[in-house]
């Protein structure tokens, strides 16, 4: 379970219990306090600290930052040590796996690069074994961590930010937010709420893309942790920051499905023709039927003879779907009527992969028609993706590709193969149920690569296992213009991720890959940078 962990400003107010009760419900479990030493007798610990170790049964748990502002030698790092057990052994402090966890701010400061942590550790080690506690979890606030156990990351040291107006640009966050990738050590990854004095030097600063910071790290680190066991953290840099920006909010739900679905629903199929396993499967959703008129008129009046249709469009508008396909010439068919709902991958995965299949089909071209009114040259988008995929130079540069790699399983557009972690956030409570039903770990699939937009052509084996994992069509939501967050937007990331799983290659054609959308905040990062 993710928990947030919040870095005491040293100018908050020292009321504790109105403050751990007012960080409580700003959803903060556990304070970052500094910890300090003069090397002979006498420590600083903060009195928040101390307040939470005399409770016998602390409102709040604590997690210290050890500051060495003066070198150490190996006699005074042994003496530490013991006092360092006494503290990290209490319930109060924080766990990590159930380990206490100790942050170095300054292990440039230990008596050699090389033997003092592991003599440190061993130190530390000794005094919590004999309370009965287990091995510390050392952490290091900087960017490298030879010898420990993980990284304390913070917005300010270790992310890049674009230069705008000789401002430091704050959505840049957002944008290394979406780029995160797992990591095989602890990381403690941070967001940064501001202060009122630190506004004037970042351009873009408010509360909301604070909160939409905060929302993608914290669902990303749930999907990388589903379903393992403990605590996982993530930093807060400033607790007035966070206080000032982060509001209790009631959250109103609009009913959008006001119709529920009927036990069961129409699905209409018109079919024709005998489609033959070595042709093409040509597997299309036609929302608009104007576009769908363009799609297939690439190769009109059934030029192509190699290439078998499968067809999915709303019920509603089977019957002109229909004339159109004739009137095209198209010979092989299979075309079914459905429900308005889960957009081009319901009908996908519930109808006409289970019959391209059934069919025999070795290749296939996925496509769809496309409208995105919340992009900028959404529709120059769609027209890209379908030239790219679909056409008798496409067709043979996609088979040339497929026979020279055995493993390659799915090609993208140019510049539609993307992270899995980008954008992630609104789907992870769909991925964590669909990661279970896998039996994948969220930490393997942040590793790899999704395919924007949901246009592709590949090796239709490569998609066989996304049968046993297709939804009915009653658990996909409503149709309200949706952006983001439904089932249909989390079954697009499983349908490039799972083939990876099955050992297929996901590979881009060659194009301009300019043309997709700068998604996650891709804007925030030119080439013009400045060190925050």
């Amino acid at each position: 379970m993710v928990r947030w962990l919040c870095r005491w400003d040293l100018t908050a107010t020292q009321n504790w219990t109105v403050e751990t009760n007012n960080a409580q419900k700003l959803g903060i479990e556990a304070w970052l306090l500094p910890l300090s030493w003069d090397g002979i007798n006498q420590w600083q610990v903060h009195p928040l600290a101390e307040w939470l170790l005399s409770e016998s049964a602390p409102p709040q748990s604590f997690c210290l930052e050890w500051e060495i502002p003066h070198p150490l030698s190996p006699a005074q790092e042994v003496r530490a040590a013991e006092v360092l057990a006494e503290w990290l052994a209490s319930s109060a402090a924080l766990r990590q796996e159930n380990r206490p966890v100790l942050v170095l701010a300054d292990p440039q400061h230990l008596s050699h690069g090389h033997f003092a942590l592991p003599r440190l550790r061993s130190a530390i080690n000794a005094g919590l074994w004999r309370r009965g506690v287990k091995q510390v979890c050392l952490l290091l606030a900087a960017n490298s961590f030879q010898g420990m156990d993980g990284v304390v990351t913070s917005a300010e040291r270790d992310i890049t930010c674009q230069l705008i107006d000789n401002k430091l640009n704050y959505e840049s966050f957002l944008f290394h937010a979406n780029q995160l990738k797992p990591c095989p050590s602890v990381r403690i990854e941070a967001v940064l709420p501001l202060l009122a004095e630190q506004e004037e030097i970042y351009a873009h600063s408010s509360a909301t893309n604070y909160r939409e910071w905060l929302e993608i790290v914290d669902n990303w680190l749930n999907l990388l942790h589903a379903h393992e066991q403990g605590d996982h953290w993530l930093l807060i840099e400033s607790w007035r920051g966070h206080s000032r920006w982060f509001a209790l909010e009631e959250t109103t739900t609009t009913e959008h499905n006001g119709t529920k679905l009927a036990p069961k629903k129409l699905t209409e199929t018109i079919n024709w023709g005998k489609p033959q396993a070595n042709h093409h499967a040509l597997l299309v959703h036609g929302f608009y039927l104007d576009q769908l008129n363009s799609i297939l008129e690439r190769l009109p009046q059934g030029e192509d003879q190699t290439i078998d249709l499968y067809l999915s469009t709303p019920l509603e508008k089977l019957e002109d779907c229909a004339v159109l396909v004739q009137r095209l010439g198209w010979k092989n068919i299979y075309m079914f009527g459905v429900e308005n709902r889960g957009r081009d991958i319901a009908p996908f995965l519930n109808h006409i992969l289970p019959m391209a299949l059934a069919n025999g089909h070795h290749t296939f071209v996925k496509l769809h028609t496309k409208s995105s009114p919340h992009l900028v040259d959404g529709n120059e988008w769609a027209e890209f993706m379908i030239n790219s995929l679909f056409g008798r130079e496409a067709l043979v540069l996609i088979d040339a590709m497929l026979e020279a790699n055995p493993q390659l399983g799915l090609l993208a557009p140019a510049g539609t193969l993307l992270p899995m972690g980008l954008c992630v956030s609104k789907n992870v409570n769909h991925l964590k149920n669909l990661l279970t039903q896998a039996n994948l770990t969220g930490r393997w699939f942040l590793n790899q690569q999704f395919i924007a937009g949901s246009m592709m052509a590949g090796r239709l084996a490569a998609l066989k296992p996304l049968i046993e994992l297709s939804q009915p069509l009653e658990k996909y939501e409503a149709e309200y213009g949706q952006t983001d967050g439904t089932l249909a937007h989390a079954m697009e990331r499983l349908l490039s991720g799972l083939p990876a799983a099955f050992g297929y290659q996901l590979k881009e054609l060659p194009g301009n890959k300019s043309t997709t959308p700068s998604f996650g905040y891709g804007w925030s990062a030119s080439e013009v940078l400045g060190l925050s």
